[in-house]
């Protein structure tokens, strides 16, 4: 029932892997779609078709040395309303709950929404996400750098949210 209400809603979420252990995917000018579509592809669920098989390998090795890995994963929601979540009440923020199911899942021991590791290294007025009026006066974002939340809620922008998985 849950599946239907997302899809009645035009809510789609997507999920791939990012990184195993120090091996990083590049991601740069793939859609959120074709990253959803492409990891289905493969077994180690990155769409990074040039990486899968150093990830591939990676892993053999390790498992060959008879230890484990870590990674990183990213999931993201599309066509999710804003106002989602409330500013006010602590156990309805949107970033709360997200970080409360990522971290819910064994082995994850880190989340971050958006590039958020990434904006602390940054000043304040080049993390924003400025509104501004597109040619219609519709409000829009050009940037997500809060990654589709804001004050608890959504923005309507997609919502990145990254965790990392220690290894086993």
């Amino acid at each position: 029932i849950c599946r239907h209400l997302l899809d009645v809603l035009g809510i789609v979420i997507g999920g791939y892997v990012v990184s195993i252990g120090e091996i990083y995917a590049n991601l740069d000018g793939l859609t959120y779609q074709d990253r959803f579509v492409r990891a289905e592809e493969n077994d180690v669920r990155c769409p990074d078709e040039s990486t899968t098989q150093a990830m591939r390998d990676r892993i053999f090795q390790v498992m060959q040395n008879r230890d484990t890995l870590g990674g990183t994963i990213e999931v993201v929601a599309l066509g999710v309303p804003v106002g989602l979540g409330s500013h006010v009440h602590w156990e309805r923020r949107l970033e709360a709950r997200l970080g409360m199911a990522m971290l819910s899942v064994p082995a994850i021991k880190g989340v971050e929404i958006g590039p958020a590791f990434e904006n602390s290294r940054m000043q304040g007025t080049s993390v924003h996400d400025a509104l501004q009026l597109d040619e219609s006066g519709r409000i829009i974002r050009p940037t997500n750098r809060s990654g589709g939340t804001e004050g608890g809620i959504s923005t309507g922008q997609p919502i990145v949210v990254r965790v990392a998985m220690k290894p086993i």
